[in-house]
């Protein structure tokens, strides 16, 4: 299944009600620090009540069947960031100072590890992909969740007729969130929580949507993104923390 998976960068678009609110900007990568894992690195940029807002996301994943999780930190601004390991069936926690061990079992993801879920599932009708899903931020165990892989359908993007592959997301019963793959397996369109995403093909083409001032604030945002090394707060964090 890892052969499916994208490597490289990944932009995608926010719109909510027709007009352009953020985007997201993905990596991933073979980890260089753990050998036979994945990192993907997510940055997602939006305006909130009038104010360009980022967070980020660094997910370690194991690169076999099922992509079992390995590690995560999560940085939304306001606070230390999280920081996550999975050892077994054990999930150690860190929440600003407090530090913490849940049971979790060996198909448990963060929300945000949805990636190479999502961009490997068989396109085969009716596939489902069951996993537990863990709240990022609070480390809480939701409960299970599953994808299931619907079959090919066109939609309608940029004027043109498409045919791509719909993958629907479940929490319980609930429908979530919505996935729209192409044959190349890039995410053409999401949709999630009143707001709709697309693929775009580069850095320009995901500012350019935006207003001048939200486009002026999140360069500056993206600019100064590469003096934060994630990469080595998460392998001091789990140098100090293996069980």
């Amino acid at each position: 299944m890892t052969d499916n998976l994208l490597f490289g960068e990944i932009w995608e678009a926010f719109y909510i009600q027709g007009c352009q609110v953020g985007f997201l900007h993905r990596t991933t990568n073979p980890a260089t620090e753990f050998p036979n894992v994945l990192m993907s690195t997510l940055q997602v940029v939006l305006a909130v009540e009038g104010e360009i807002t980022s967070y980020e996301h660094v997910y370690y994943f194991h690169r076999k069947a099922g992509f079992p999780s390995h590690s995560y930190l999560f940085d939304a601004g306001q606070g230390a960031p999280v920081h996550v390991r999975f050892v077994n069936d054990q999930m150690i926690c860190q929440i600003d100072d407090d530090i913490f061990t849940e049971t979790v079992p060996d198909d448990a993801h963060p929300s945000y590890g949805y990636y190479p879920l999502v961009v490997t599932i068989p396109f085969t009708i009716d596939y489902r992909l069951q996993f537990t899903r863990v709240d990022d931020a609070s480390c809480s165990i939701e409960g299970k969740a599953e994808f299931v892989s619907r079959g090919w359908e066109p939609i309608a993007l940029e004027g043109k007729r498409l045919s791509v592959w719909r993958v629907d997301e479940y929490a319980g019963d609930r429908l979530t969130n919505q996935y729209w793959l192409d044959e190349e397996r890039r995410i053409r369109q999401s949709k999630w929580l009143g707001g709709v995403s697309y693929w775009v093909p580069t850095r320009e083409d995901a500012l350019s949507g935006l207003p001048p001032k939200w486009a002026m604030a999140a360069t500056k945002i993206l600019d100064s993104s590469p003096q934060t090394d994630w990469t080595s707060e998460v392998v001091a964090w789990l140098t100090g923390n293996q069980a």
